[in-house]
């Protein structure tokens, strides 16, 4: 056979990727009908719920042995107002912190009935673990209901010495509107402080709208002694002082104590001393009243005659303690 001939029979044998018979890898085809697309979302549906039933299980022996168990952070849920507030430096270190460290505190949480978990506390570790891209996080199990947890996210939070005062009284709060009948001082018992500690703290509900705004993007503006004072000056009326020392104390002008000394001070005018009056008799007649009031100097006679006579002789002392003054 010629070389030519060869070539042709040669070519011929070559097909293109995508003629050729891919059975070696025998991947399925995804259905095309809808039962057959139904069948196979139940198939998932029926793995994702044998992987929740067995993350519940790995929760339950962790919470009978103590130890952890590691959870998808995209089946976790937050309950807004149980975050602890951190500034941007505060969560950079603890980024970076979790990037070098392993979690020492893992996050605890409470199983939900539609499979997700809801945090109960550890949230800034969850942001972190987020922003350094990971997908799960250690977690022991927290089986209570959902007032339990929120006392409990509460107080795990309460126990940080660096929580700020505000966000103490947001806590607070929170407690008193889900126990109305629940007295102050019962909720100070509960948490452990004193029921004059609670009273401060509660005064920030008092400080005006506008305040409160600043106070949720920088909670450690104002501690509890400066709120107090505040609310008791707002509650006489001087809601725009307050709020433009507090704006003033945001810019770093001034100081809380310097704050609360203005908001004071604002629109108040100094008290007008009380007039004293003399009466300088002539025996046991009236002479003349004699009254003083700050700057001023009153003498008022009997009759015109009196005044016209004595005028020329005050007027004349007068100009002597002028001259006085300028020797």
């Amino acid at each position: 056979m010629s070389t030519a001939s060869k070539q042709k029979m040669k070519a011929a044998s070559i097909r293109l990727d995508d003629e050729l018979d891919d059975t070696s890898t025998n991947v399925p085809s995804p259905p095309r009908t809808a039962p057959g697309q139904l069948m196979g979302l139940q198939g998932r549906v029926l793995n994702q719920q044998r992987e929740i039933e067995e993350l519940r299980e790995a929760l339950a022996s962790a919470k009978s042995t103590g130890t952890s168990v590691e959870i998808p952070l995209d089946m976790l849920i937050e309950v807004p107002g149980r975050r602890r507030f951190l500034t941007s430096d505060q969560q950079t270190e603890l980024r970076e912190n979790l990037r070098s460290n392993r979690l020492v505190h893992p996050i605890s949480v409470r199983p939900l009935d539609d499979g997700k978990f809801e945090i109960v506390s550890g949230h800034n570790r969850v942001d972190q673990y987020r922003a350094l891209g990971r997908d799960k996080i250690r977690a022991v199990p927290e089986v209570t209901t959902a007032e339990e947890a929120a006392a409990s996210a509460f107080f795990a939070n309460l126990m940080q010495s660096e929580l700020s005062d505000y966000e103490k009284f947001k806590g607070f709060k929170d407690m008193q509107e889900r126990h109305p009948g629940m007295s102050q001082a019962a909720i100070a018992q509960s948490a452990g402080v004193r029921e004059n500690v609670l009273t401060m703290l509660l005064s920030f509900g008092s400080l005006p709208s506008a305040a409160h705004k600043m106070l949720d993007e920088r909670p450690d503006l104002i501690g509890a002694n400066a709120a107090y004072a505040l609310a008791g000056l707002t509650k006489e009326g001087k809601n725009d002082a307050v709020v433009q020392a507090i704006e003033r104390l945001a810019r770093g002008e001034i100081d809380q104590s310097q704050a609360v000394r203005m908001a004071k001070e604002s629109g108040s005018k100094p008290k007008a001393k009380a007039v004293q009056t003399l009466k300088i008799r002539a025996g046991r007649a009236t002479y003349c009243d004699l009254r003083i009031s700050n700057k001023t100097l009153r003498i008022d006679f009997q009759s015109e005659e009196e005044a016209a006579r004595v005028h020329a002789a005050v007027q004349s002392l007068l100009e002597i303690e002028a001259k006085n003054k300028q020797a």
